[in-house]
């Protein structure tokens, strides 16, 4: 606080000032009074606090001095008498009229550039979640921003409509309006769900670690090449073209988690290692057989001038059309007066929450929280006792303040009944001694029947599954349960083009220390020390998943028949869909054209973001999972994205190539903006489950194209003849999707930001949508093992120790050379 030019502070008064016992005094900036609790909020310079404080001292000390406050033994406690109406008594205040009517004392409440506007209210459900601020609810939408989630004061105003202000703290917003008591009222619907949101987003636990047999079990790190994993694991595919380089050195030393048990009373880590059979031409294997026979449509171009000069007019117009959009929504802040107005002040999370008016027994009153003008109050005269609180409300206050203290502490305010409800859950799930999902393997048991008093959608029957599978424990099941549910959560919140699916993978860790790792012995940790390791590493961006399985197609056969006997296949039906993805650029910003090859319908959409993700680390097989969820912008609802979209559909045409492959070619005019930065053809065989209706094993082959020379504003892209050994421009991957899900998130394309989806995501936990998932995984982890053993990223597994010189390091060696 000492580097603001303006400190925020609070006064407490009891029996509490009326509007004209509170003037505004010499060096004051603004005073806003608060009838509803016994304080007021004094704003002023920092230099000046100290003096200030003296005055308003001095001040009250003769307000409180001059009243005089009879009450007999026997009256109503509403009946005081008092000599000056500059104070009033609580009772008398809570049954006077004045108290209840909305927009009295108004003038004294908010702020002063406020003032003109019709329409005005406080929120302060930030002081009910402990710690939180205007700042930190900013800071948790970091990965949202893509989505349009506000990270300043400027983009929630244009979000809510209304002008909001501010305290200096961060934890009461003013927000006013002249449209109408409506817009309030919705702006408030807003900021609580942006707020339930963001208590969702700081609950919520990533990791999770499944192992079977557990018996007395431990865990390690150890590299990737120390277990065979290095040559046949990529970088994760969307790692930027400029960053390939370093995600390669980096995972010369990535590490991933084993597990550990005791020999001969010593431990000992887990001795598995996997086999590199080295790199196999694309060419020279058999091609996934789903894919085998599909051909490609031809396509010719059409006309594209017309739609190119309604795109010019459509930009022509666009920015009188958001000139307008601004000055509608910003019309209430610009009835407001602004002059006089003091400069924004950046927040400050230091400054503490306000206390409300039933004061909890489980926050203690520090001595330093206090604003005394009486330095003789001693510390114990302002702790809490054991016994219930009372209400400021109550006839009595006695025991909860002393009659000569002036001020009040500051106390955090407890979660809402809402918001606990998610965090008590997490914290109670981060606080479980075991994390571990159980399996009995030499004596399997058939999975629970399916529940009874579950939520089924029409036409939806009940399924029991009778399969001789992974079971997981009571207490597994409710600690996913947990997380999942966390998951769920946000995404009720997630505007866009939302989906959850539970994608395969290989997890591993980067930029560990040396002395982490287990090389013939290692620092054995139990379950709960690697959980916490993996959340910490989760927030310093050091975790990476790869979602590259494989390069050919045998191992895509492999996976459709893993978990899958020879007499009754698990995974049937596949329908084939073939989209071709352009990445566009217009004004700096990214979005995509995906394109259906046989039907030719187009979506606009934005990239996607991934807002949360629950990976379940299976340190006994080859390869992890990863519930994952994400969102991308719904561009299908602006004009000009819409517009290029049609402009890239029309302008396409598909050749076929005697080799059996195509090329595309687009417009590469640039003279409106729009330029094509990249495109990929995206092959998708989805399949169904046999025992699990609701369940979908989708396999996936992206290619990436390469581009040709541009010639009278047009550019080819093709299908490369070579691939990259560290990134292949081919590979495949598979994903669980449950279709209950699918159905749900439907409605996530039409949210605004601060909207609440329709669905409810005990919904879907309660139908077992999610549970389905990681059954139907679990039974194909340990067929997975020999998928990617053909993988070759041009790393090689040496068995030694591979910490060398640092990142760092090895640059500065690359300096200037010097002979002598």
């Amino acid at each position: 606080m000492d580097c603001l030019p303006y400190v925020e502070f609070y006064i407490a008064c009891n029996p509490p000032l009326q509007a004209r016992g509170v003037e505004q005094e010499q060096l004051i900036l603004e005073i806003l009074y608060e009838p509803d609790v016994p304080w007021f909020k004094v704003f002023t310079f920092t230099e000046r606090q100290h003096e200030v404080i003296d005055i308003i001292g001095g001040c009250l000390s003769r307000v409180i001095g001059d009243c005089c406050i009879a009450d007999g033994p026997f009256e109503d406690p509403s009946n005081l008498h008092v000599r000056r109406e500059l104070t009033l008594p609580w009772a008398k205040l809570f049954l006077s009229r004045d108290y209840h009517d909305k927009g009295t004392r108004d003038e004294h409440k908010y702020p002063f550039d406020m003032q003109a506007l019709s329409y005005k209210q406080t929120w302060t459900r930030l002081l009910r979640v402990k710690g939180y601020t205007l700042e930190k609810l900013f800071g948790l939408f970091d990965r949202w921003r893509h989505l349009g989630f506000p990270s300043s004061l400027d983009m929630l105003q244009e979000i809510l409509g209304c002008y909001v202000s501010h305290n200096l703290g961060g934890t009461r917003l003013y927000i006013g309006s002249n449209v109408g008591e409506y817009a309030i009222t919705k702006a408030v619907g807003i900021l609580d769900n942006l707020l339930e949101c963001t208590v969702s987003i700081s609950n919520h636990l990533h990791h999770l670690i499944y192992v079977k047999n557990t018996g007395n079990t431990r865990f390690v790190y150890k590299c990737l090449s120390h277990i065979g994993l290095l040559q046949t694991t990529y970088i994760p595919i969307y790692t930027p073209l400029q960053d390939n380089q370093a995600e390669c050195r980096l995972l010369k030393s990535a590490a991933t988690v084993r597990t550990a048990r005791k020999n001969n009373g010593n431990w000992a880590s887990d001795p598995t290692t996997y086999p590199c059979k080295g790199g196999l031409k694309t060419n020279f294997t058999e091609p996934f057989s789903a894919f085998s026979g599909y051909k490609l449509r031809t396509k010719t171009a059409s006309s594209i001038s017309s739609l190119m000069k309604k795109v010019e007019h459509i930009i022509l117009q666009s920015p009188n059309l958001t000139a307008g959009r601004t000055e509608s929504k910003s019309s209430d802040a610009v009835a407001a007066s602004t002059e006089g107005l003091i400069p924004n002040v950046p927040l400050d999370d230091n400054i503490s929450c306000r206390p409300s008016p039933r004061l909890s027994n489980e926050d203690a009153l520090e001595a330093e929280d206090l604003i005394s003008f009486d330095e003789c109050v001693s510390r114990n005269r302002v702790q809490t006792s054991s016994m219930e609180q009372k209400s400021l409300l109550d006839d009595d206050c006695s025991s909860l303040l002393p009659t000569n203290c002036l001020s009040m502490p500051f106390v955090n305010v407890a979660i809402s009944s809402t918001l606990s409800s998610s965090s008590s859950s997490s914290s109670s799930s981060s606080s479980s001694s075991s994390y571990v999902y159980e399996q009995d393997t030499e004596q399997p048991q058939p999975l629970p029947s399916a529940r009874t008093d579950c939520l089924v959608s029409p036409g939806r029957s009940r399924t029991t599954s009778t399969s001789r599978s992974t079971q997981m424990t009571g207490k597994a099941k409710g600690l996913l349960k947990d997380r999942v549910l966390s998951l769920a959560s946000m995404m009720q919140f997630a505007p866009g083009y939302a989906a959850i699916r539970l994608q395969f993978g290989r997890f591993y860790m980067v930029n560990l220390a040396p002395g982490e790792v287990a090389v013939l012995e290692g620092s054995y940790r139990r379950m709960p020390d690697v959980l916490k390791n993996l959340e910490e590493a989760t927030a310093s961006d050091n975790l990476r998943f790869s979602t590259l399985l494989s390069t050919i197609g045998p191992d895509a056969e492999a996976m459709v028949g893993a978990s899958t006997s020879t007499t009754e296949p698990k995974w049937v039906k596949p329908t084939i869909q073939v989209i071709v993805q352009v990445e566009c650029s217009y004004q700096g910003e990214t979005f995509y054209v995906e394109i259906n090859v046989d039907t030719f319908d187009y979506t606009c959409r934005g990239p996607n973001i991934e807002v949360a993700y629950v990976l379940l680390h299976c340190p006994q097989y080859a390869w992890d999972m990863k519930m994952c969820a994400d969102s991308a912008k719904n561009l299908d609802t602006s004009v000009i994205h819409r517009s290029f979209g049609q402009i890239i559909v029309n302008s396409l045409h598909i050749i076929a190539m005697p080799d059996g492959n195509s090329i595309f070619e687009f417009t590469a005019n640039e003279t409106l903006g729009l330029s094509v930065e990249g495109a990929a053809m995206r092959h998708v065989a989805k399949y169904s489950n046999t025992t699990r209706r609701d369940s979908h094993l989708s396999i996936v082959m992206t290619q990436k194209l390469s581009p040709s020379v541009m010639r009278d504003n047009r550019r080819r892209w093709s299908v490369p003849e070579r691939q990259s050994r560290s990134k292949p421009k081919m590979w495949y991957e598979a994903y669980l999707s449950s279709s209950e899900i699918e159905k749900a998130l439907e409605g996530n394309s039409t949210l605004s930001i601060g909207d609440r989806s329709s669905w409810n995501s005990q919904d879907l936990i309660s139908q077992d949508c999610f549970s389905t998932l990681y059954e139907s995984a679990l039974e194909m982890m340990s067929s997975l093992d020999k998928i990617g053993q053909y993988n070759d990223n041009g790393q090689l597994n040496e068995c030694g120790l591979i910490f060398g010189d640092s990142m760092a390091e090895e640059d500065a060696r690359k300096g200037p050379t010097e002979f002598w």
